[in-house]
């Protein structure tokens, strides 16, 4: 479809239509410092063979992670991804998929999507999922909208100060533009929920709580305790977390928990600077109607054979339209797939494998800093695959190391005034005893 600009005919009749004079007008909302001002500083056209020399020229200031010694996590982490799953997902009945919209030709797709919710629901507990979201924080919102939807007389919504901060600035995005209020709870001195401050917070307006565990400081969570505070006062417990922490630790719904999401990336995703990923989101099959996106189900055909179809579609561009519970209309389904075929290829025993390494590496490293003079560990032992560790001058020692090629971690005082010379590091069973010795002995030479 080639690009055609609107006529200044085309566009005086919009503006026209809209009861306005002019496109700055319409964008009068916008805060002054991010319009552009002036022309945009593009360069002219170039040929196909001068663009590929350019963007190959860019490319190349690129340094790929397997070059350094990393110990970065807070919420994209470098697991090992078989090789045998880019060739799978590489298949052309799951690399062209879009929205199955004709079930009798897309079988493959919708079986592989199946699969995928299969797996959530066996992770968590829950009864139902949906065929993915864009990410984690993408399904946050989707899944503190529902629990407006189910709570419609309240409006007050209650996060955990320990849940990902980039994750709690897309929530405040979200219910930005409506009649609600977010209200953050503290974490105490040893990193975990402040029980006391949630409990005295909570009234009747208030529709849900949102906690993180493993939260964003590595920290596991005592969900029983929160859950029992929520539920004499019929607040909806929402929990964002890690799926590959649930291949050991118990089943939230087994909890008390009533909508889980998350990011899935650590279920056979890249790196890719980021993204994409897909978000995950599950809930008690009585919420079942408020759940955002499509569900695929298994049903059998005009024949008896057994067969795959999109079951639910409350999207906007289906037959819900206005009635919709979301605006979400494509997703990141063919990573959700990827996600399925990484769980196939691992198993039960596999997933468990993975968390293990992850875990005992990264306490491994936890009890080496342990032993470091000039180290400090704010927070305790009860983590998962990453922990906070403190050291005076941190970001200077973290740009010391990168240019050893060792990337230490990721420094949370911006996030955290409070966490000053604080380091966030995660281990994944991609690092070895000898890399995190690396990191030890280089950073007792540099302070």
């Amino acid at each position: 479809m080639p690009y055609i600009l609107n006529t200044n005919l085309q566009t005086e009749e919009m503006l026209r239509e809209l009861g306005l004079s002019s496109w700055e007008e319409l964008f009068h909302h916008l805060p002054p410092q991010i319009k552009i001002k002036g022309n945009l500083n593009l360069p002219c056209g170039l040929s196909e063979h001068s663009l590929r020399e350019v963007m190959e020229d860019i490319g190349s200031k690129n340094i790929p992670i397997d070059e350094f010694n990393s110990f970065l996590g807070a919420g994209i982490y470098d697991h090992y991804v078989p090789s045998a799953l880019e060739h799978i997902v590489s298949r052309c009945e799951f690399y062209t998929s879009y929205t199955p919209y004709q079930p009798e030709c897309s079988q493959g797709v919708l079986q592989a999507l199946y699969e995928y919710q299969t797996y959530i629901c066996l992770l968590t507990g829950m009864d139902v999922t949906n065929a993915s979201l864009y990410d984690g924080a993408s399904a946050l919102g989707e899944a503190v909208l529902m629990s407006l939807r189910l709570q419609n007389n309240r409006n007050k919504v209650l996060v955990a100060y320990s849940v990902h901060p980039e994750y709690r600035r897309v929530l405040a995005t979200y219910i930005g533009g409506g009649d609600f209020s977010l209200q953050i709870v503290p974490f105490t001195s040893q990193g975990f929920i402040d029980l006391e401050f949630l409990e005295n917070n909570l009234d009747g307006n208030s529709s849900c709580f949102v906690l993180q565990s493993p939260n964003f400081f590595g920290l596991i969570e005592d969900l029983d305790k929160v859950s029992a505070i929520l539920k004499d006062r019929g607040v909806l417990f929402i929990l964002v977390t890690n799926p590959l922490s649930l291949a050991m630790l118990k089943e939230p719904y087994k909890l008390g928990v009533d909508i889980i999401c998350g990011d899935g990336q650590v279920l056979g995703g890249n790196l890719n600077l980021g993204g994409p990923t897909f978000g995950f989101l599950a809930t008690k099959s009585e919420y079942l109607r408020q759940l955002p996106g499509r569900i695929v189900g298994r049903t059998i055909d005009i024949v008896g054979n057994s067969c795959f179809c999109l079951t639910l579609q409350t999207r906007e561009q289906h037959i819900k339209r206005e009635k919709a519970t979301s605006n979400i209309c494509s997703n990141q389904s063919l990573n959700a797939i990827s996600a399925s075929i990484y769980l196939s290829l691992l198993g039960k025993d596999g997933l468990k494998k993975v968390w293990l390494y992850s875990f005992n590496l990264a306490h491994y490293l936890y009890q080496r800093l342990k032993d470091l003079e000039c180290v400090s560990l704010p927070f305790g032992e009860r983590f998962f695959n990453e922990f906070v560790w403190q050291i005076e001058g941190a970001n200077r020692l973290l740009n010391r190391l990168a240019k050893k090629k060792i990337l230490a971690g990721l420094s949370i005082g911006n996030y955290y005034p409070q966490l000053k010379n604080c380091i966030l590091s995660a281990c994944t069973e991609k690092k070895k005893a000898s890399d995190i010795d690396e990191l030890i002995e280089n950073i007792k030479k540099l302070v």
